[in-house]
Formats: structure tokens, sequence, C-alpha cells
């Protein structure tokens, strides 16, 4: 099930994909809506029974960009992944491998920012090489493995190949403020439509949430710096996975647990060519400001 602004139903044509899109396909029926499947008796529902103007075209219509950019998507991570992903994070959290998110060289952003930039955040790289070293991690790598579903997802839906990158486990401290807003395609003006970057989060705790502004794409496209105002914050529920554009401004809710909270992000990169510096950030510190828009 795809959610934004719109509720989704089902939709019929992922049988055309043929056996290629195997995974595809048991995606979309894990992911039909569970009140429908307990109606007709069923654990799931095959894809010949499902309606049109569903998940795909609600997918392509919110993250195009006339859409708000974003949508949480039920990828089908079996339940009992999480106890497993509960008993790899502390391991990977103590791990020597955290490092800083926000890199910039703006003097000006630099300034802004302060010296605690990332706001109590930090990120693991989610290398093979880390995974090894956690007996080979089985609950989050299946986690990764829902996120490569979700770039063949995407695939279909924008008829362009898009493909994960980047993996992290992304690490809010006990007591964190909320992150600074910013957009993860750097930069951004290489943004088309179908977007070429988009990020995967996977909520692996309770209590994700995500605060982004709502159709901010177009301003940031244009050259806005601020007035976004305040935030739309969504509420991820467990091993469900928000989808958003690059362009899309965003920043991680504040974490009031005494404990760290952890999720997944990745990168969905379009086409084999890189255009984005995914070792940096675009970093929006005057985004909330209501003060008239600067374009630069």
């Amino acid at each position: 099930m795809f959610t934004g602004r719109h509720a989704s139903a089902a939709d019929a044509f992922s049988d055309v994909f043929g056996a290629d899109y195997c995974s595809l396909r048991a995606l979309l029926v894990r992911s039909a809506d569970a009140a429908v499947c307990a109606d007709r008796v069923a654990g799931a529902m095959s894809a010949s029974s499902w309606t049109l103007g569903g998940p795909l075209p609600a997918m392509r219509r919110e993250l195009g960009m006339g859409g708000d950019g974003f949508g949480v998507v039920n990828i089908g991570i079996p339940a009992a992944t999480l106890q497993a992903v509960a008993a790899e994070l502390p391991s990977i959290v103590d791990s020597l491998g955290r490092v800083t998110i926000f890199n910039s060289t703006s003097v000006e952003t630099i300034n802004l920012a302060g010296r605690d930039g990332d706001r109590g955040r930090s990120m693991v790289p989610l290398t093979l090489q880390l995974l090894a070293g956690c007996g080979g991690a089985p609950g989050l790598s299946k986690v990764l493995d829902a996120i490569y579903r979700v770039s063949r997802l995407l695939s279909v839906v924008f008829s362009v190949l898009y493909r994960p990158a980047k993996p992290v486990l992304s690490v809010s401290s006990p007591r964190a403020n909320e992150q600074m807003p910013h957009c993860d395609a750097f930069p951004p003006c290489t943004i088309s439509d179908p977007p070429r970057l988009m990020g995967a989060l996977v909520a692996v705790q309770d209590k994700t949430r995500l605060a982004l502004w709502r159709r901010s794409h177009t301003d940031v496209l244009a050259g806005a710096r601020c007035g976004g105002g305040e935030p739309f914050v969504v509420r991820v529920p467990v091993l469900a996975c928000v989808v958003f554009r690059g362009d899309l401004v965003h920043c991680g809710a504040a974490n009031p647990s005494p404990s760290f909270n952890c999720r997944v992000h990745a990168s969905l990169i379009a086409g084999a060519k890189r255009v984005f510096d995914l070792d940096g950030t675009y970093p929006l510190p005057k985004w909330r400001d209501r003060a008239v828009k600067v374009f630069s």
C-alpha cells in the first residue's frame, strides 16, 4: 500500500512483467490492503484480483513534480525480522564506524549550523564488512533486500532504472534535537521529473518520525532557501518505508527518548551515471524562516 495525499487501492497490471519481476510481484501482493484480505478470508490477494488506480499510479503521482514529494509504502518485511534487527542494532550503534551526516564547504552554512550541526545525529555505513562482523546481520540484510525491491518498483513506476546506493544506519542520540532542514540531493538543481535521486527510509524501531515540507521540491528547484514554515510530521510504521524525492526538504524529528533511535536510509539513483555528491547534503538552516524567499 502506498500512501501520500491519496489513499491507494490495488493495481491489476503487475502480471505483465513476467518472471524477472517475481520479487516485485510478490512485494505488491503482500502489500495488498489487510482489511480486504481479511474480508475475502485470504492471507494475500492475487495480482489478478486487484483493481486499477492503485499503488503504481499513486506512487507516480505523489513522487512527480505535481505531488507532495513523498509516500509511505509497506515493503513486505516479515514481522519476525524485527527481533533479529533489535539484536543487531546495539553492536552496530557502538561500532567505530559512526560518522557525521552533514558535510559542507559553505562557510555560511557552517556558521549557521554551529559546532553541533548534526544535532545529535550520526550514521553507520552498512558495508558488507560491517555486516559480516555482526554475524551477517540477517535482520538488517532483509531490510536492505527490501530497499532493493523498492528500487525495482520505482523502476517500473517511472520506466527508469533505479539502483540503491550508500545504505546507512541513521542514529539519533538520546534527547537529540530536531535535525537541520536539508535536501539529500546535492546539488539539487540536477533533479528532473522523474526525480534522478530519491531517498528511502525504513523504520526499524517504534516512534520513527520524519519531518518534511510537502511540495517543497518545487520551491527548492526555483532557488528558495527559506520560507518553509512548519513541517508535516510523518509517523512511519515499523518495517514500513518512506520514499521521498531527493529535492524535498526534510529533517529527522527530535528524539525525546533516553535511548538511541535508529532507522535505515539509502539513496535510490536513476541511471548508471552518478551526478550527485552522495557524501554531502544540501543544508537549508533558514528554511523555517517565514521571510520573503531568497532566490539564488
